[in-house]
């Protein structure tokens, strides 16, 4: 069995701005998407348009943890809860189980907090998807290809957790309970082939099973590569 720590969770991000624990990028602190891949459109594949509340503003020109574009609101879910995504980068490791070959994993690093006053049932990853184009066709070549929803996550981690080498057990993702008024960040990941296009990505609501397009959206925005470094076994 591993064991999570909020160093894993945020990955290459210590490294990559100097010091300060998210990568730089100034325009996406300003509540704008930030770019896709290669530029592109936020429009969903499945055609729905993207949606979610303003971006909220960062707590300083410093503070990367904030995220970066618009806020998705999860209101199907027993818990309501909000999204916001810090951080993207495809590797083919996770913490858990490396990816096969020929497919790699979508990373997503994610700032979520609940409704103001109001403990959350840490929400599943299950809950979320990422939407790109050539999914479906990927995965009648793959099974393995993940497009209804993302395949895992670390446990939840608070900002005191995040800012912090030491390895914890932080909330699990499954069964526990994040504190009201309080945001908490983990890394969720899903499965994907190696060369798939991710320059319209989106980041989505699991509509409910009578539902054929997931229209609760938010772009993924730049999207990076990387090799997050994995923590120790235990």
């Amino acid at each position: 069995m591993r064991i999570f720590s909020a160093r894993w969770v945020r990955g290459g991000l210590a490294l990559a701005c100097g010091g300060v624990l998210v990568a730089c990028g100034g325009p996406a602190e300003g509540g704008k998407p930030g770019p896709a891949a290669s530029g592109g459109s936020s429009a969903s594949p499945s055609g729905a348009a993207p949606s979610g509340k303003p971006a909220e503003p960062s707590q300083g020109a410093h503070d990367r943890l904030a995220g970066r574009g618009p806020v998705l609101d999860v209101k199907g879910a027993k818990y309501r809860h909000s999204v916001r995504i810090v951080d993207a980068v495809v590797s083919p490791n996770t913490s858990e189980e490396p990816a096969p070959s020929g497919l790699t994993y979508i990373q997503l690093v994610l700032r979520v907090t609940g409704e103001p006053g109001r403990q959350l049932k840490a929400p599943n990853p299950k809950h979320w998807v990422v939407e790109f184009d050539g999914c479906r066709a990927a995965r009648e070549k793959n099974s393995q290809v993940s497009c209804g929803l993302m395949d895992g996550g670390s446990p939840y981690y608070a900002r005191a957790d995040m800012e912090s080498d030491e390895f914890g057990p932080g909330v699990d993702s499954m069964f526990g309970t994040l504190e009201a008024d309080t945001a908490y960040w983990l890394r969720a990941w899903q499965l994907i082939p190696e060369n798939a296009d991710l320059t319209q990505a989106t980041f989505c609501e699991v509509g409910p099973p009578s539902s054929r397009v997931n229209d609760n959206c938010i772009p993924v925005g730049e999207v990076r590569t990387g090799n997050p470094a994995l923590p120790g076994s235990g």
